[in-house]
């Protein structure tokens, strides 16, 4: 990919060298959503994924910056399960110092301020000869990819930085990302919360990343970039590579960001807690799809509402049988009350066990979660708490390991095409927009939210949560419609109580479905909880 190389794509994948361009079989994923989450591991690729076969051949699959016509240059490792990174900085004289890696053991990525990114984006697009090359746009693929060894720390332009990552989100992930969607992923980078924060020494003439003192955070810095007797990153020769680099681009076009409107929302990190959810069980031998149902809901809820985020995270077991599941939560501390609502309203719905707990992570406090405690839950109130599910395919798992996703998240776009035909629907108020509450009423004074997020296999499909603030008939048969109105007639579940109104195909792995009609539904809910955990 460098001044010299040709446009042209290799003759074959086996003919393809990194210097030559992006793998031609590379650009395709950049479009795919799916691609995404696998890179930032909010999914899981697996071993043997199809997807990514064709990087085999290479071991360490490379992606190339080049920071000049010399042949200085940045080089990205991935590895072809999209489980190892690694950042290399190469010299003409093939000299090659590793400055960064992360892997889920022993990861050491904090190696560049966003200055440089910009320079080293800028610089590959300034070199790329082909102008259908992905890394030919700034902002855009290459700053999606090196935001991973970019850390935001305090002291940096958190506005610009935003707006360069909503730009590369949108035009190099090719728009399947919602704006909610990136302020997530900006967020994994955010780590001002943890004190971090780029010390220039003027003697040196070298940047190093530090930590405050006074941080509270259990956040440590990791980095090989660090100025003390650990510290390995070549910063002379860098510092050199990049003054060409910024000195090549100086009269390039400015990078044009669109204005932004002073009224819309900008992404704003908020505080979070860490605890550890402990679901009690009195069934050993619970199945996986359970396990994910009850996560998976408290983490759709939570995101809805702007609350926070939850995901599966183990399990504890004494004398060979498992005791609980652990689901990691993390809340925003300014509305720490409101997240704990949410969460508590979930866990009565299901009839989950007083027992549940809620640990603090670090100096965190533990939570009481007083499940014993209905308060706004009981049935007699006027204004109950929402209950919340999620739709899920209830199909069979297939047996090859790669094709394995969060089940809950295979749902057809059609499922959202029919909600102003639900049996006495009397308005939904607004368009069915993703990441935002659509609010459905029936004409029996039934009132319930839906909130419809894209899944991690694409646009295609949807994860869609359901938020019933009074249940009525009419909101029993709009559930019942959803259900029956999707996967080619296969039907979906409601989760986590695992109601169908079709019988599950053979295969299903799920312990039990209980089938009903819209009146059974309206039965169960009614009741006012549902006896899954038992």
């Amino acid at each position: 990919m460098s001044s010299t190389s040709t446009s042209t794509s290799p003759a074959s994948d086996t003919d393809w060298d990194p210097v030559d361009g992006l793998h031609p079989s590379l650009t395709p994923l950049f479009s795919d959503r799916r691609f995404w989450t696998d890179f930032w591991w909010t999914t899981e690729a697996g071993l043997d994924n199809p997807r990514y076969e064709f990087m085999d051949e290479y071991g360490n699959f490379k992606i190339l910056f080049p920071l000049n016509s010399e042949g200085d240059r940045l080089e990205m490792s991935l590895s072809s399960f999209l489980g190892y990174f690694e950042l290399t900085i190469a010299g003409r004289d093939y000299d090659e110092w590793i400055v960064a890696h992360d892997d889920q053991a022993h990861w050491h990525p904090h190696a560049l301020r966003w200055e440089e990114v910009e320079i080293i984006c800028r610089a590959a697009a300034h070199l790329e000869t082909d102008v259908d090359s992905p890394l030919k746009k700034h902002p855009g693929v290459g700053l999606l990819l090196l935001m991973r060894w970019a850390p935001i720390c305090l002291g940096d332009d958190v506005d610009r930085i935003a707006a360069m990552l909503e730009v590369a989100f949108w035009e190099g992930a090719g728009g399947v990302f919602s704006l909610r969607d990136i302020h997530e992923y900006i967020a994994m980078r955010d780590f001002r919360d943890a004190g971090f924060r780029w010390t220039y020494d003027e003697a040196k003439k070298r940047w190093t990343l530090g930590q405050d003192e006074d941080t509270t955070s259990e956040v440590p810095v990791y980095s090989c970039r660090t100025g003390d007797e650990y510290d390995r990153f070549p910063h002379d020769e860098f510092r050199e590579m990049l003054a060409q680099a910024a000195e090549m681009v100086k009269n390039d076009p400015p990078v044009e960001l669109p204005p932004r409107d002073p009224e819309a929302r900008r992404y704003c990190r908020k505080p979070q807690a860490a605890y550890s959810l402990e679901l009690r069980i009195s069934e050993p031998l619970r199945t996986i799809t359970d396990e994910a149902a009850v996560a998976n809901t408290i983490d759709l809820a939570l995101r809805a509402c702007g609350l926070g985020s939850a995901s599966r995270g183990g399990m504890m077991s004494c004398g060979g049988s498992k005791t609980a599941d652990l689901v990691g939560v993390s809340l925003n501390l300014d509305e720490i009350d409101r997240a704990v609502d949410v969460v508590r309203d979930i866990l009565r719905w299901g009839r989950a066990p007083e027992s549940c707990a809620m640990r603090g992570r670090g100096s965190v406090e533990n939570i009481a979660l007083k499940l014993d405690d209905h308060g706004r839950w009981c049935k007699d109130k006027e204004e109950k708490a929402d209950m919340f599910f999620i739709l899920a395919d209830m199909d069979s798992e297939p047996e090859e390991e790669w094709m394995r996703r969060p089940w809950e998240e295979r749902l057809a776009a059609s499922v959202l095409d029919d909600i102003a035909n639900w049996p006495g629907v009397q308005r939904a108020a607004g368009d069915v927009v993703l990441d935002e509450w659509v609010e459905v009423k029936t004409e029996d004074g039934g009132r319930m939210r839906m909130y419809i997020t894209n899944s991690s296999e694409g646009v295609e499909t949807k994860k869609v949560l359901l938020a019933v603030s009074r249940l009525t008939t009419g909101v029993a048969k709009g559930i019942c419609t959803l259900l029956e109105a999707a996967l080619d007639g296969k039907g979906l579940a409601l989760m986590p109580p695992a109601i169908v109104t079709k019988e599950p195909p053979k295969g299903t792995k799920r312990r039990a479905f209980t089938k009903v009609d819209a009146m059974e539904l309206f039965d169960i809910l009614e009741r006012g909880s549902y006896a899954w955990w038992i």
